[in-house]
């Protein structure tokens, strides 16, 4: 899809679409394991599934670079990032994830 079709989040202005679609796909996968294991009889597991995601989560961080994982994954709400990355861009400052000092390039091209 051209980028001028796309919504405007910070996750997509920040990162490639094939990084982004990964996230989501592991993110999907894990949903529908944890619903295949709820309705089988294994559901007496299920804590130990849920448990399994802090390993998930771990695997990412070899998968996925921090600054990757901060854009994808944060906890500020939207418009909040978006608001502080416009900020720095008036003030010609590079952007950054969250301020850690690792500058990400922008998509800013559209």
């Amino acid at each position: 899809m051209p980028p001028k079709y796309q919504p405007d989040r910070y996750y997509i202005r920040h990162l490639p679409n094939k990084r982004t679609h990964l996230f989501t796909a592991i993110q999907f996968a894990c949903l529908v394991i944890l619903v295949l294991v709820k309705v089988t009889p294994a559901s007496i597991a299920l804590p130990i599934f849920v448990l399994l995601l802090i390993v998930v989560r771990k695997v990412m961080n070899k998968i996925f670079t921090e600054n990757e994982l901060e854009i994808l994954d944060d906890r500020l709400p939207e418009f909040v990032k978006r608001k502080k990355a416009d900020e720095k861009k008036k003030k010609g400052v590079p952007t950054t994830a969250s301020g850690a000092g690792k500058s990400v390039t922008a998509v800013t091209d559209r």
